[in-house]
């Protein structure tokens, strides 16, 4: 899966009312694949992100109790730093992370842009088989 291809099918986004985040996106490609493209650094830097930012320095150390620590710079050169710490990780159907923004060294820290968003955010990635190509689901907070 690169960004040149097209192959995310429909998409919905929905905060529940007790303020919990779910993004479900389903795509043209085996489950297998769409989790290796969530599982693997040499894939995240390629699509990870927000549009506008340039990836940075970026480790990997993907398993329970392993981190995603990455930078990310905008065109002003502000650097952003965020991690991932894996909490539960079943291939190919469910990845379970605390999500952060962090200083370089790796720390929780508060993000720049919100006094009352949470440090840490709890979030639950399901890979299913779906219409013949994989449907993810991400629930936050």
């Amino acid at each position: 899966m690169s960004n040149d291809q097209n192959v995310q099918k429909n998409e919905s986004t929905t905060i529940t009312e007790d303020g919990k985040l779910i993004i479900t996106r389903t795509f043209d490609a085996p489950r297998e694949l769409v989790f290796r493209v969530c599982s693997e650094i040499e894939h995240l830097q390629h699509w990870w992100g927000p549009v506008g930012l340039t990836w940075g320095q970026a480790t990997l150390d993907f398993r329970p109790g392993g981190k995603f620590h990455y930078s990310m710079s905008s065109n002003d050169g502000y650097t952003l730093w965020g991690r991932f710490v894996y909490e539960e990780i079943d291939a190919p159907n469910r990845i379970v992370y605390i999500n952060s923004f962090s200083d370089e060294e790796g720390n929780a820290v508060r993000p720049p842009f919100s006094s009352e968003f949470p440090i840490e955010v709890r979030n639950e990635v399901t890979f299913e088989d779906f219409d013949g190509g994989t449907r993810i689901t991400l629930t936050g907070g």
